[in-house]
């Protein structure tokens, strides 16, 4: 070889080395934002999953009538905590080496969608890679979801809206009669709370 085609060969060699790790680098960041885009999507289902397992303890232990029907008809909006979910999302996408950079929420999917931006950029430039995942709640027992509205489910149908309420029984007219015990308020059969909360492809 020449000795005048050293220093372009070596500085060929050295854009190729640099192009590589720039490559490597960028892919394993881009693996790196993506599992932390699933993370912070779970992490938020998971803190509005909870909160949808404590609505149906809640009422599902009550004693009367109006307060158990409740829940029958709520907007799945009002099971929302967004703070919190928010919080979640952002702690574990941190934990990934990335920052949460929006949180979208579908009511009426159960779906939670978080898009991060990895917190390292690629080497010699300002790239920051971004991901973003959804996670969906499904619900399978207890609590179900009926035009955007929560419900119990009882023998696999949905009862979003409460029956009437119980009439008191009229007062005796003799004064010597005794008055009529009040209705016990018997809940109908519903499942304990059960879900998943996964990925959506």
């Amino acid at each position: 070889m020449h000795v005048a085609t050293i220093p372009a060969a070596v500085g060929i060699l050295s854009v190729a080395i640099l192009v590589i790790v720039m490559v490597g680098s960028a892919t394993d960041d881009r693996r790196r934002a993506s599992a932390a885009a699933d993370a912070a999507a779970l992490a938020a289902a998971q803190e509005w999953d909870g909160r949808l397992k404590g609505l149906h303890g809640l009422h599902l232990g009550a004693g009367e009538h109006s307060t158990f029907w409740q829940l029958a008809g709520l907007p799945v909006e009002e099971s929302l905590t967004y703070d919190a979910m928010a919080a979640a999302a952002s702690d574990f996408a941190a934990r990934n080496g990335a920052e949460l950079t929006d949180l979208d929420v579908d009511p009426g999917r159960l779906e939670v969608t978080a898009s991060v931006r990895h917190l390292d950029t690629v080497p010699r430039t300002d790239v920051r890679q971004a991901a973003t995942a959804t996670a969906r709640i499904e619900l399978s027992g207890g609590l179900c979801l009926d035009g955007g509205r929560l419900g119990w489910e009882v023998n696999g149908t949905c009862l979003s809206a409460p029956p009437p309420e119980p009439t008191p029984s009229p007062s005796p007219t003799d004064p010597a009669e005794p008055p009529s015990p009040e209705p016990t308020f018997s809940p109908p059969s519903v499942m304990p709370f059960e879900s998943d909360v996964v990925l959506v492809d």
